[in-house]
C-alpha cells in the first residue's frame, strides 16, 4: 500500500517467523557469537633459554595452523550471525513502520489511496456588513446617508447638554440674571455690566428649532439604518442557513468516508500482523542451525 514503502513488503511472505520467534533467534544468534571463544589471533611462539645452557622453555605457544583456520571459520560464523540478526531486527522495524503508516496516515490521504472520491463543501456564501449594504446604494441615497450622518454628528455635539451652543445659552441667561459682576475692593473695585447681544428669545427659538432639525434627521438615518439592519439580517440568516446545511452535507460524506478509512485500516493492519518474516536462501543455513541449537539437551 502507498501509505508505506512497497520494500518493505521484501520482508514477508505466507510462511516464515511471528514477530516474537523473530526476536527469540536473534537474541539466541547474539548470545551465540558472544560466547565464542574461538576468535583469536596469535602468530608468536616465545622460547626463553639461560646463558650457558642449551635447553629452551617454550613461554607463549602460538597458534597452530588448525587453530587459525578455526578461527577463520568462526569469523565467517560470527558474520553470517549478525548478518541473520539484522535481517531478523530489520523486519520487525519493517512492519513496525507499516503499521505506523497505517495508524498514522489521515482520512484523506488513506481515502485517496482507496481510490475514494472525497467530498467537497462547496462554495460557502460570504456574511455581509454594513458597508456592504451601503455600498448597494445609488449614489443619492449614499450621499443622504452620508450627509445626515454628519449633520447629525454635527448637531447633536452642539446642541448636547454639555455642548458649545448648550453651554453658551446657560451661561448667557445665568450672568443676564445678575446684571453684573464686581471684582477687587475699594477704589481697585471694577464692575462689569452685562447686557445681551441680541434677544435671547430669538438665541432660544433658533436652539429649539436646532433640536427639531436634529431630531428629524436623525428620526430619518435611524430609518435608513433599520432597513439596513433589516437587509443585513434577512442575507445573513440566509447564509447561515446555507452554510449549515453544506456542513452538513460534508460532514455526513466525510463520516461514511472515515468510516470507510477505518474499516479498510483495520483489514490492513489484520494483514500487516498476520504476514511471516521469511528466511532469505542466503540466511536458511545460519538460521536453522540457531534454531537447532539446544532443541537435543
Amino acid at each position: 500500500m502507498a501509505v508505506y514503502s512497497s520494500q518493505l513488503d521484501a520482508f514477508f511472505g505466507a510462511e516464515g517467523l511471528t514477530n516474537t520467534s523473530a526476536n527469540f533467534i536473534a537474541n539466541k544468534a547474539k548470545e551465540m557469537y558472544e560466547n565464542s571463544n574461538n576468535v583469536f589471533f596469535d602468530f608468536v611462539t616465545s622460547e626463553v633459554s639461560v646463558i650457558g645452557m642449551d635447553r629452551k622453555v617454550v613461554s607463549h605457544k602460538g597458534m597452530t595452523m588448525e587453530e587459525f583456520d578455526k578461527s577463520i571459520e568462526e569469523v565467517a560464523n560470527v558474520g553470517k550471525l549478525k548478518a541473520l540478526i539484522a535481517w531478523l531486527r530489520e523486519a520487525i522495524k519493517a512492519r513496525q513502520t507499516m503499521v505506523d503508516a497505517v495508524k498514522n496516515t489521515d482520512v484523506e490521504t488513506y481515502a485517496t489511496e482507496l481510490g475514494m472520491e472525497l467530498p467537497t463543501m462547496g462554495k460557502l456564501m460570504k456574511r455581509i456588513t454594513e458597508d456592504d449594504v451601503i455600498a448597494e446604494m445609488s449614489v443619492a441615497e449614499r450621499c443622504r446617508y452620508y450627509y445626515l450622518e454628519a449633520q447629525c454628528a454635527n448637531l447633536g455635539k452642539l446642541i448636547h447638554p454639555s455642548g458649545d451652543f448648550s453651554n453658551s445659552i446657560k451661561l448667557a441667561k445665568k450672568s443676564l440674571r445678575t446684571g453684573l459682576s464686581t471684582s477687587g475692593e475699594g477704589r481697585d473695585m471694577t464692575i462689569t455690566e452685562y447686557t445681551a447681544s441680541l434677544d435671547m428669545d430669538v438665541v432660544d427659538q433658533k436652539f429649539m428649532e436646532m433640536q427639531e432639525f436634529h431630531r428629524s434627521l436623525q428620526a430619518e438615518l435611524n430609518g435608513i439604518k433599520h432597513k439596513i439592519e433589516i437587509a443585513l439580517d434577512e442575507h445573513n440568516s440566509k447564509v447561515m442557513m446555507s452554510n449549515h446545511k453544506s456542513a452538513e452535507e460534508f460532514n455526513l460524506a466525510m463520516k461514511t468516508i472515515t468510516n470507510k478509512v477505518d474499516e479498510a485500516r483495520d483489514k490492513e493492519l489484520q494483514r500487516i500482523r498476520g504476514l511471516k518474516i521469511i528466511i532469505p536462501d542466503s540466511l536458511k543455513e545460519t538460521y536453522e542451525m540457531v534454531a537447532a541449537v539446544g532443541k537435543n539437551k
